[in-house]
């Protein structure tokens, strides 16, 4: 739960200081976490271990539901949100990398 609120909030502050409407960033936040906890649902639901890696699965959800719902707050176009999607996925995967060398995560996943 902690980190579901720490995220929500982290969203709508950086939301603020991108000069966004607050909301926006509970929205984008809020989404994500729903997102995240989605991609865990389904993994349990597969019988994938906990922390295993489902390529996509673990960072379409997180990344497009939230853009999605504000894509008419934003005006994002359909190549807006797919660039976003890919640059989130490939930045969440390299990011994993870095925190496994920096022994922060246990995989490099």
């Amino acid at each position: 739960m902690r980190g579901v609120v720490s995220a929500v909030l982290a969203t709508t502050l950086c939301a603020t200081l991108m000069e966004l409407e607050w909301f926006v960033g509970t929205v984008i936040g809020g989404l994500a976490m729903a997102g995240d906890l989605f991609s865990s649902f389904v993994k349990r639901r597969l019988n994938m271990p906990p922390s295993s890696m489902a390529l996509g699965l673990d960072q379409v959800p997180e990344s497009l539901l939230p853009l999605l719902v504000v894509q008419p707050m934003l005006k994002l176009t359909l190549v807006d949100i797919a660039a976003v999607v890919v640059i989130f996925s490939v930045g969440a995967l390299g990011i994993s990398r870095v925190l496994y060398k920096l022994r922060i995560r246990d995989r490099p996943y």
